[in-house]
Formats: C-alpha cells, sequence, structure tokens
C-alpha cells in the first residue's frame, strides 16, 4: 500500500492487514523500500514532452529536470505587468524579449 493509504489505516494506532486480517500496531507497519525503488526507477518522459521536450529519465529524477529549467516548460513574458500576456516555451524568451523590449 502507498503511504497515505497506510497513514488513513493507521490513524488510530492499529490496522487490519489486507492480507491477513491481523490487527497490528502503528509500529510494526513498515514503508515497502523495495517497491519505492522500483516504481521511482520506471522511466518517464517529461511533463512538456507535448511541446517537444525529448527528456525521458528516471521517475526520481522528473523534479530535477523540471526544476533544473525544461527549454520546453511554458512561460509567461516578463513584460506581464505592462501588458504583455504572450506565453511561449522557455527557450524562446530571449528572442521574444527583445522584440518586446524595443
Amino acid at each position: 500500500m502507498c503511504k497515505s493509504c497506510v497513514d488513513k489505516i493507521t490513524k488510530y494506532g492499529k490496522f487490519k492487514c489486507p492480507l491477513d486480517n491481523k490487527v497490528e500496531k502503528r509500529s510494526e507497519a513498515f514503508l515497502d523500500k523495495i517497491h519505492e525503488r522500483k516504481v521511482l526507477s520506471l522511466k518517464v518522459k517529461c511533463n512538456n514532452n507535448g511541446h517537444g521536450c525529448a527528456w525521458i529519465g528516471e521517475l526520481r529524477d522528473l523534479q530535477k529536470h523540471a526544476d533544473d529549467g525544461c527549454d520546453f516548460a511554458q512561460v509567461c513574458c516578463e513584460f506581464l505587468s505592462v501588458g504583455c500576456s504572450h506565453q511561449m516555451k522557455k527557450r524562446d524568451v530571449g528572442d521574444h524579449e527583445d522584440k518586446c523590449s524595443n
């Protein structure tokens, strides 16, 4: 079970195992690190795949890819506060803002 399901089940200090129906104390429940590692090792595409990003990597690295600034992420023009509502791929910001600032 995922951690959020275990947390709901163990809210009151005990839970009934869905496999053997034994009632256990919360302290006897443990996270399944083996399956967590398997899931985090799954290959995934960037959330911006539909916008042209070809990044494919492990699920564990997806957030880092996004935080490092995927060039295909959709962003707003820096001049939004003065009326430019143009949205573009991050990699196109420089060209657009050069035009926008002139």
